[in-house]
């Protein structure tokens, strides 16, 4: 057989073996169609869109967007509170420091320098030397050291009645004299100072004014018991005569006056019957530990 003979027949043989494999493979790719099933393809892939749609993390966010927004709030507070006890310990620290050092060298040298110029008052006033007036502030000072009242207001007093003309082995025990009156009237160291300011004022002007008398009421100094004992006092140096149970007559500058208790604190002061003496000697009773409990056991 020729060449072009053995060729026809070799193409024809390829040819039916070839239709034969295509029809094969037509038919696997049918039962490769029908077992994928890709005529629900596009609605499946309908659904999935939808349901992407209707699928919201907003809430999630929120959720997620509020517990970070306390947590920042609680680191702050945290923050804000840990600066605060720092602030507060390192301000404790100060004021510990303070009273440990700065404080008490400060306050000493206050009432160091405020000594020596009551010392110095004192001193041009009397004429005395300092060691003299030093020995007085020790006795004050002893006796500021046994109660709740304060030297430095003491030792201002003590210039204020020697400035007004009283002898220091005077003005001393009047001093005390205005402490324990106050004490026994239920009353503090607040209460002396102003018993002693304006106490110190009336000696000054050499009588017991209304103005003064209203402070010592306001401060609650100016007791019952005080009050029968300046009129006591009055009675005997003469500026009053008692003409009743509660009436008295007001003996100075000519004056024939009559008053009962309240009357005479409340209206007559300007009178003057109740002169710088009079004063003296009731504080100086009152600084007399003895004889001011001894009135008292006879009065109350």
């Amino acid at each position: 057989m020729s060449s072009v003979d053995n060729r026809a027949v070799h193409m024809t043989f390829d040819n039916v073996s070839f239709e034969k494999n295509l029809a094969e493979t037509m038919r696997s790719m049918d039962r490769l169609k029908q077992s994928l099933d890709f005529s629900n393809a596009k609605k499946g892939f309908a659904d999935l869109d939808s349901a992407s749609r209707g699928f919201n993390l907003n809430h999630l966010s929120a959720s997620v967007d509020g517990i970070s927004s306390k947590f920042l709030a609680l680191g702050t507070v945290a923050v804000t509170t840990l600066a605060n006890i720092v602030n507060r310990a390192v301000d404790a620290g100060i004021n510990v420091a303070k009273a440990l050092t700065i404080a008490p060298i400060s306050e000493g040298f206050s009432d160091y320098n405020a000594k020596l110029t009551s010392v110095q008052t004192i001193t041009n006033a009397t004429g005395e030397t300092a060691e003299v007036v030093n020995g007085f502030f020790k006795e004050l000072d002893t006796y500021a050291d046994k109660t709740v009242f304060n030297l430095s207001d003491m030792t201002s007093a003590l210039s204020k009645f020697t400035n007004a003309g009283v002898d220091l082995d005077v003005a001393v025990p009047a001093i005390k004299g205005i402490a324990n009156m106050t004490a026994l009237a239920g009353q503090g160291a607040g209460e002396a100072a102003i018993a002693m300011y304006n106490l110190s004022q009336s000696l000054a002007g050499g009588f017991l004014t209304t103005t003064d008398y209203k402070s010592l009421n306001l401060a609650n100094v100016a007791t019952k018991q005080w009050k029968d004992y300046m009129i006591e006092a009055a009675i005997a140096a003469g500026t009053l005569r008692r003409t009743g149970e509660d009436a008295f007559e007001i003996l100075v500058d000519g004056s024939n006056a009559a008053a009962n208790t309240g009357q005479l604190f409340n209206n007559e002061l300007s009178r003057g019957w109740a002169t710088a003496d009079i004063l003296i000697d009731v504080l100086g009773d009152y600084g007399d530990v003895t004889i001011c409990w001894h009135w008292l056991d006879r009065h109350i």
